[in-house]
């Protein structure tokens, strides 16, 4: 048994051997991690995008729909105003 004040010591090439296999490693999962990163940026621009076409195409809908109905109301005022003998005020 050793006492207090010895140190063990790694031999070195040992630990160069063993630095090295962890720097590979950790490239590698940067590398891993990079790949992953852009192919999750690339699957929520295609979602963006999707959700973008799909507001669009409701808000055209919603509006045609309600310039229908405004067509609608303002002919009718039109006519009752016309009808009660006063000029619409558009």
């Amino acid at each position: 048994m050793k006492s207090k004040n010895e140190r063990e010591f790694i031999p070195y090439d040992t630990a160069k051997i063993h630095f090295e296999k962890i720097i590979s490693q950790m490239s590698s999962q940067q590398t891993t991690y990079f790949t992953t990163i852009r192919n999750l940026e690339e699957k929520y621009k295609k979602i963006e995008l999707e959700a973008n076409g799909h507001f669009s195409a409701f808000v055209t809908q919603i509006k045609s729909q309600y310039a229908v109905k405004f067509d609608t109301f303002r002919l009718d005022s039109e006519t009752s105003s016309y009808e009660f003998g006063h000029l619409p005020e558009f």
